[in-house]
């Protein structure tokens, strides 16, 4: 159905292109970093947990995404190469599927009783 509606929608399109993915990202007011800058200095702690302090003061939600985004921008917080590094699951997978075969044994004994 909804490929349908984008088929038919780009029918009298010549030249059809395709936007940018996802929701716009909303600038990061001045305010709010001054905030988180300040909330740093006087209690150096991550991004989640400045983010229950806010919502412990009872100040307006951010996410602890944007929180952490105004660190990196301030200098305060660096990557951690250790979260960067491949993740376990991806040995199994392979460019060609029959490269690695992985089979499981078991044998089912029914006895006669």
């Amino acid at each position: 159905m909804h490929a349908l509606r984008i088929f038919h929608g780009f029918k009298q399109v010549k030249r059809p292109f395709l936007l940018k993915p996802g929701r716009p990202s909303t600038p990061l007011r001045s305010e709010a970093i001054e905030l988180i800058a300040r909330i740093h200095e006087e209690f150096p702690m991550g991004s989640t947990k400045i983010e229950r302090h806010l919502q412990w003061k009872g100040m307006q939600h951010m996410p602890h995404n944007r929180i952490h985004a105004i660190l990196k921008a301030l200098g305060k917080v660096k990557a951690v190469n250790k979260k960067i590094r491949r993740k376990n699951w991806i040995i199994y997978e392979r460019r060609h599927s029959n490269s690695l075969w992985h089979t499981d044994f078991f044998e089912n004994c029914q006895r006669d009783i």
